[in-house]
């Protein structure tokens, strides 16, 4: 979790979903070992390259749009709607492998009526 989401920990455990803290240097060392790589920043930069390749694909990019979509709606949830301003829209839609700006892909699957409450 990153700094602004450690607060939803409690959210987490009430929903009975066990968590292992386990350190980001950590994780990406492992990563960086399992590719063969001499640095971290070349292994992540991989990881990232093949799931963007991966989205360029017509019906993997609508998955990953629908999934960005669906944890979006989550975040916007009762449970994470105080913390929604704090989403990074731009940094999150790359973690699901998409390139282009949200706004570019979310208005082109949104209908006007959508669009409309997304803005309020």
């Amino acid at each position: 979790l990153s700094a602004h989401e450690s607060s939803n920990i409690d959210v987490l455990k009430e929903q009975k979903i066990d968590m292992k803290q386990e350190k980001y240097e950590a994780c990406l060392d492992k990563l960086r070992t399992f590719l063969q790589m001499k640095r971290t920043e070349d292994a992540a930069s991989q990881v990232q390259k093949v799931v963007e390749d991966y989205c360029k694909v017509k019906e993997a990019k609508g998955l990953a749009i629908r999934a960005f979509q669906s944890y979006v709606r989550a975040y916007r949830s009762s449970y994470f709607k105080d913390k929604f301003e704090d989403l990074h829209l731009g940094h999150t839609a790359k973690t699901f492998g998409l390139t282009e700006s949200p706004s570019t892909f979310l208005h082109k699957n949104l209908s006007r009526k959508k669009q409309a409450e997304a803005r309020k």
